[in-house]
């Protein structure tokens, strides 16, 4: 056997199925023998080396590449839904965000000073802004039956990464701790409950209600924006005691974000801890 040219053509591609079946051998012996004429560092790059050429070859069939970026998207997707459950990677992530869009602002005011780039910038956004126009308009335009449908139908889209306590898709782990809760407590609920409203998309929807309490509506905020979740939530809630005068609202946030929403509180708002929540609704008469 040529070892020299066993290890060339490792080298110059040839996988290690491919070889094991030309020269007979295992590929357990195959590998030993190439680790020991490489080292185990250059025979890991190698074989890397190797899986990129016959990605890279396999790329060049239109239909492999489509399933292939389809594949890889939603793996990224699914790979960065679940490191944004985690708060400290979430909190960097927005602050690399930001920092990255004031550095290209500043670039793109820079650039501005340039008359030529400014022209065609203008002449850039007027185009973009049309084709927007013209996808969007047909949305806009419609009656309040499609928007409510087509609102409805994006809301029941939207990625959902946990699994509740019989078997629904939730957003994060508060959700699903809250869905236990009432559970443990034989307390039946509606998830993402949809109430018709007097608003733009005819509807707005709420995180969890309770049949034998239809009074109480149960909202569940995992955001560390509590301004901005405050304004939308006091939004919604108006919504909802035009249609239901008596109505009460539990907002279910986690303790060290308690102090941030006490905002929020009044004499028909209620912010509980998934632990407190659990005592009120024990002691909440149906």
């Amino acid at each position: 056997m040529n070892t020299d040219r066993l290890v060339k053509k490792f080298k110059d591609g040839s996988s290690l199925e491919k070889i094991s079946q030309e020269y007979k051998m295992e590929k357990k012996k195959l590998r030993a023998l190439l680790i020991d004429e490489l080292g185990h560092d250059n025979y890991l790059k190698t074989v890397h080396a190797n899986g990129g050429r016959a990605v890279a070859r396999k790329l060049m069939d239109s239909d492999y590449k489509a399933k292939y970026v389809k594949k890889m998207s939603l793996s990224v997707k699914e790979s960065l839904g679940m490191k944004m459950q985690k708060e400290p990677f979430r909190l960097a992530w927005i602050a690399k965000a930001r920092l990255g869009s004031a550095k290209g602002i500043g670039k793109l005011r820079d650039a501005m000073n340039d008359p030529e780039f400014y022209r065609n910038w203008k002449i850039k956004c007027k185009i973009a802004g049309m084709e927007c126009y013209l996808k969007r308009s047909g949305i806009h335009r419609a009656n309040s039956k499609n928007r409510r449908k087509w609102s409805i139908c994006g809301l029941k889209k939207t990625g959902k990464k946990m699994i509740g306590p019989h078997g629904e898709k939730m957003y994060n782990k508060l959700e699903v701790s809250v869905a236990q809760i009432l559970d443990s407590l034989k307390m039946e609920y509606k998830y993402e409950k949809i109430i018709a409203v007097e608003n733009k998309n005819g509807f707005v929807s709420v995180d969890f209600i309770l049949p034998r309490i239809p009074s109480l509506f149960i909202e569940v905020t995992y955001w560390s924006d509590s301004e901005g979740k405050i304004k939308e939530l006091r939004k919604k809630w108006k919504l909802i005691k035009s249609r239901y005068p008596d109505a009460r609202m539990i907002v279910v946030t986690q303790p060290k974000r308690i102090d941030d929403y006490l905002a929020l509180s009044q004499t028909d708002i209620n912010i509980l801890t998934p632990i407190k929540l659990k005592q009120y609704i024990a002691e909440t008469p149906s």
